[in-house]
């Protein structure tokens, strides 16, 4: 997460999920995956229902999961809006696993 905040560089995060100013990011772990960040938001919450199971755990880290992927969805719906090379990008780079998916 922090490799990929700092080649995202110091652009806002948004509330919203509308893409920030500036041009489209694919170096550092842009080039593996498109959302490092939520990448690494999973791991964490996936770590920490590893560490303390419990149905109440999985359940709230599932609620997360889904906004993740929500907001995910969202972003690159207006990304391939604000960039035309994103569709490109996407096409050559994961979404969330590196070489896979």
């Amino acid at each position: 997460m922090l490799w990929a905040r700092f080649t995202f560089g110091f652009r806002s995060f948004h509330v919203a999920a509308n893409p920030t100013r500036g041009a489209l990011v694919t170096a550092g772990p842009y080039r593996y995956v498109r959302n490092p960040i939520y990448l690494g938001a999973l791991l964490v919450i996936s770590a920490g229902v590893a560490v303390h199971p419990s149905a109440g755990n999985l359940g709230l880290s599932a609620v997360a999961a889904i906004a993740l992927v929500t907001r995910i969805i969202c972003e690159e719906r207006l990304l391939r809006l604000a960039y035309p090379e994103y569709q490109d990008y996407a096409k050559k780079t994961a979404r969330l696993i590196p070489f896979v998916i």
